[in-house]
Formats: C-alpha cells, structure tokens, sequence
C-alpha cells in the first residue's frame, strides 16, 4: 500500500528566480526563488506525482493547470472596492470574482551604475537589438551592439551622448551600432540573446524605479504601440512577457494583461516554408478615469479570477519547497508551499486538515494489514517524525523515491 504526497503544478509555469525565470518542472534545490514579499529563499526539496488537474486562470498571468489544494495569495473586494481578509487559500476555497496577488518589486539597486543612456540603449537592444559574435583575424571579439531602426525612429538617438554608427541596411531600416564592450557583456549577461531568449533580468527588475522607467521607455519606443489608448507590445519571448508585467507594475503601478496566440511551427510566406513561433502581447492603459479590473493595494496588484474549472485528467504535477518564506511565484502570481507535514511548510502539521488525512491512513493500516506499506514524506521536525513512527511502529529511512514509487524529491523518509 501506497500513501502520501501533494505536489501542484504540471510543466509549464514559470516560477521567478535570481537567475530569471525557470518551468517549475526544472527547479532544482540549487535554485533561489523570489517569495510572496519579494525577499529571496533557498529552495529546499522539489517533488513530482501523477494526479488529477484543474485549470486555474487570472487576469494578468498565464494559465495554469494545477491541483485544487495548491494555497494562493488571495483576497476579497469589499464595498470600498479594497481588498481585504488577504491570506493563502487553497484553489478549492477561491471563486470567479475573488482575488490573488502579484507582488510589486520594490528593490532600488543599480549594481552597474547605469546611465540614462546606457538605460535606454539597453531597452531598445531588448526590443529589435542583438550583439555580433564573431572575431577578428587576431582571435579578438568584436564587441558590438546593433539595432535595427525604421527610418521614422532614427531621431530616437539624436540625443544619446554614447559613441555610435548609423548607416542604410534595408530600404525602409538603418542599424545603429554601439561598438560598446560594457554594453555588450551587459545585455547578454541580463537580456538574454536572441528574439526567442530576451527578458528583463533580476537584476534589471530591482533598478530604482526611475531607473527602470528609462529602460522601459526604450523597450516601448523599440517594440510598442499605442491603440485606442491601450499600451501594447507583442514578443515571442514568454519569458520577456513575463517580466514585461513585473516592470510596468513596478514603473507605473499598473495591472496589464497577457495573452498568448498559438501559431503553428510552419507557415508559408510568399511562397516560402518558414518557421514561427507562438507570440505573447502585454497590454496596459495609462490613461485616468478608465475602469481597470485589477486593484493596486498594499505592495501588491490584485488581479481577478476568471476561470477555476476541472480538466478531468490525470497530469504528472511538480512542487518545490522553499526555506523561511515558504512561498514563491508562479506565472507571477504567489503561492504558498503545499505540504502539510513539511518542516519547509506552514508549520501547522498535526493541526493541518492535510495532515489530519494521515490518521486516516493509519486506519486503513490498522484494517487492512498490508505485507508492505510504504508512506513517503518531505523532512520534517524531530517531534512530528516521532509521533508517525509511533503510530506505524516503524522507524523512517531515507531512499530516492523514484526507486519504489513515481514521486520523486531529493531525499524521501520512508517507513
């Protein structure tokens, strides 16, 4: 007999670390992740199973598919039209019309002492800029930042006080070039390479707010539009989208949307077979009076639940447990450990409903009288492991779980 285990989240989301963004499915107890308050924890154990799934939907973040006890960080509107009686809720305890928070970055470091310029530059290398990575004869790089430009944006540099060139690529665009060695290690090191690869770094997110705007206002005069007032920006970077919203949160304590258009692999263009990519468009309204759906309260945007629905499938989910906070992102939303007996949990074990669920499995036991047993847990404090081996008789040992059973941790108590 078989018993234990709560993972959450099936492959896909994106949960924000120091190093940028990972799919929950890759974290590794290497890892530091970013938690509800914005402070950074250590991940402590990670976990897989097979279980049953809903999709879970917000404003402002991605879908996800996950199971009905995962806690978010949630909340209530009252008649204020302020969000009040905030706390971790399990997804079987939320509702359409209920809220769940996005924590607004409120680090102000600029570990390279950028300049406004070097600001600006950087957020247009991450809308339509890339790097030359080839050498010279002599075996030396040649550093060099390039932007593509269309004719009617050229006048968006006139005022950049950093060396450069300009000259004709296309009919309708120049490229800039800034043959700029700190820049070049910069960008690649925290925007990533290539259209596909662009994001907004960590380190980029905690820039002091003003910092931050000028390199946002580059990105938006790169790869922005406005139309009927509503700000858009589309990419084929999920991970870009993603930090998009971190940033126009942090800069102009908004709410966006994000949405996503599935494309298939290849389309034929003129004739031609040519590869695509799905796209991922951000969209916000700056404007004042306008009715907006989200709530900025408290450090936080609160943005609406707009779907919870049983999917009726079976998925391998994953979960990680983090250090002192206990609680991390995921699609940028906070969530909260989901384990009762964990040690890395809430701290609420016997007293948990969750964890109430063990002496129920001891009754089986007592009724069943399995040959063999075997109930894998997470670590946790010395007394709670003395109470469960009382009751089963046996003393826990430590194996890879992945050996007897489909879970998989980095270590597993085993009875």
């Amino acid at each position: 007999m078989l018993i234990g285990g709560s993972p959450c989240f099936t492959k896909g989301p994106n949960v924000l670390t120091v190093d940028g963004y990972k799919d929950i499915s890759e974290i590794t107890t290497e890892d530091t992740v970013v938690s509800h308050d914005g402070s950074v924890n250590k991940v402590n154990m990670i976990g897989n199973k097979l279980s049953s799934i809903i999709k879970f939907r917000c404003q402002g973040s991605l879908p996800v598919k996950t199971t009905k006890n995962h806690p978010y960080y949630s909340g209530v509107m009252g008649a204020d039209k302020k969000i009040s009686s905030v706390k971790f809720r399990e997804i079987k305890d939320l509702s359409k019309g209920m809220y769940v928070g996005m924590q607004i970055n409120s680090n102000s470091e600029d570990i390279y002492n950028l300049s406004n310029d070097e600001l600006y530059v950087i957020g247009r290398y991450i809308a339509d800029g890339h790097t030359r990575k080839d050498y010279k004869k002599s075996g030396a790089r040649y550093y060099q930042l390039i932007l593509s430009v269309g004719n009617s944006k050229i006048s968006d540099f006139y005022n950049i006080k950093l060396h450069y060139s300009c000259y004709s690529h296309t009919k309708s665009t120049y490229r800039i070039v800034f043959s700029n060695k700190r820049l070049v290690n910069i960008v690649e090191k925290e925007c990533g390479s290539g259209a596909l690869n662009k994001i907004i770094s960590y380190n980029l997110l905690n820039l002091p707010k003003d910092k931050l705007s000028v390199l946002l206002t580059g990105y938006l005069d790169g790869d922005g539009c406005i139309t009927n007032g509503t700000h858009k920006c589309t990419t084929i970077s999920r991970k870009l989208a993603e930090s998009l919203c971190l940033v126009i949160a942090k800069v102009y304590g908004v709410g966006s949307t994000i949405e996503v258009c599935h494309r298939p692999k290849k389309c034929t263009i003129e004739g031609r077979t040519v590869n695509q990519h799905d796209t991922y468009q951000v969209s916000f309204i700056l404007r004042e009076g306008v009715k907006c759906r989200y709530v900025n309260s408290d450090g936080y945007i609160w943005y609406p639940i707009k779907e919870i629905n049983d999917i009726n499938k079976m998925e391998t989910v994953y979960n990680i447990e983090v250090n002192n906070k206990h609680t991390y992102t995921v699609n940028n939303i906070c969530v909260h450990n989901c384990q009762g007996f964990s040690f890395a949990g809430k701290q609420l074990n016997f007293s948990d409903p969750r964890s109430k669920l063990f002496f129920e499995y001891v009754e089986v036991l007592r009724k069943v009288k399995p040959k063999y047993f075997l109930l894998e847990n997470v670590k946790m404090k010395q007394e709670y492991q003395n109470v469960i081996s009382s009751y089963l008789g046996v003393q826990p040992i430590e194996i890879n779980s992945s050996l007897v059973s489909a879970p998989y941790r980095d270590w597993e108590t085993v009875s």
